[in-house]
């Protein structure tokens, strides 16, 4: 059996190359769609959340008042409540069903059964 020449070699290499920068291109740009979708989701789920959000810490401001339980009732309250709306344990966050967070999570679950 005859050897492979050299240009037979450089040409074998040279298509690996482009095929192999071909996917990690589409990779890329992948991770850049699902990066936008994702901010997409993020942003209008925090638009959402807000209202709620500041009426559950105006609640809490009060019932610390009240009870004066704590010295700085605003901040214990805003600390307290930092992460509302967001996952916690098992639980969901708060709008994920939402079709700009439905899309988000379509793509991601597209991009695993392509691979």
């Amino acid at each position: 059996m005859k050897s492979p020449s050299n240009l037979q070699t450089i040409v074998l290499l040279g298509t690996a190359l482009l095929v192999c920068s071909t996917a990690v291109a589409s990779d890329k740009s992948r991770q850049q769609e699902q990066a936008r979708l994702d901010k997409i989701c993020y942003d209008t789920r925090q638009q959402l959340i807000a209202p709620q959000k500041k009426a559950v810490i105006a609640e809490c401001v009060q019932e610390q008042k009240r009870t004066k339980a704590q010295k700085d009732p605003q901040a214990y309250c805003e600390n307290f409540y930092r992460d509302y709306g967001e996952r916690s344990g098992r639980k969901r966050a708060m709008y994920m069903d939402i079709p700009e967070c439905q899309r988000a999570e379509e793509f991601q679950h597209s991009t695993r059964s392509t691979r």
